[in-house]
């Protein structure tokens, strides 16, 4: 685990993989706010035992571009605060992350994950909204989202047009049992699929 990139406020770009594991005193990426790209996935973990939600983002405003894909998994983050100039990123997968209450960073600068997948799989907590997805155009790989709920989806694809291998919605809650949403009302434009499972 790692506390800090202290010694490293030079640093404008990461060529591959940047893989962090975050230590109990992690310091929020304070030493990296001048880096601006990373060619590989950017990876984020680390259960942080009782810490506080925090926007553990906040200190990379100068990030644009993640050419492959960000994993965030078991974290404390919050929110995505910090993000807001990605103009590109390759796909986007969030695994645990139970303080996690909004996807918004994905404003309308990006419309497509090319490279990569949308995944989401909360745990069976539900995120409290899933704001930040409604230009998305196309997915390169797969969509996996579990564990939300039908109302919390509905609206949120409806510029999705292509997914290049599966389409997988799994232990989708549903709000009102006596009104089911069909795949067409989730997702209206879709009309290039690899797969549905």
């Amino acid at each position: 685990p790692v506390d800090s990139y202290a010694g490293l406020e030079n640093l404008t770009s990461i060529g591959g993989h940047f893989v962090v594991v975050m230590g109990e005193n992690f310091d929020n990426f304070a030493a990296l706010s001048n880096l601006q790209s990373i060619g590989g996935h950017l990876l984020v973990q680390g259960e942080l035992n009782n810490a506080a939600p925090t926007p553990i983002f906040s200190n990379l405003s100068s990030l644009q571009r993640i050419d492959r894909t960000l994993h965030l998994k078991d974290t404390n983050a919050s929110t995505f605060a910090g993000l807001e100039n990605l103009t590109s990123i390759g796909g986007l997968e969030l695994y645990g992350n139970r303080a996690l209450t909004s996807l918004s960073i994905l404003g309308d600068a990006i419309t497509t994950f090319p490279q990569g997948s949308l995944t989401i799989d909360a745990e069976h907590d539900v995120l409290a909204g899933l704001d930040g997805l409604e230009n998305l155009t196309q997915v390169g790989r797969s969509v996996y989202i579990s564990g939300q709920s039908l109302r919390e989806l509905q609206g949120r694809f409806d510029n999705l047009q292509s997914v290049g291998e599966r389409l997988w919605l799994q232990s989708i809650q549903e709000s009102d049992t006596t009104r089911r949403i069909t795949y067409r009302q989730l997702f209206p434009t879709l009309t290039t699929l690899g797969g549905l499972h």
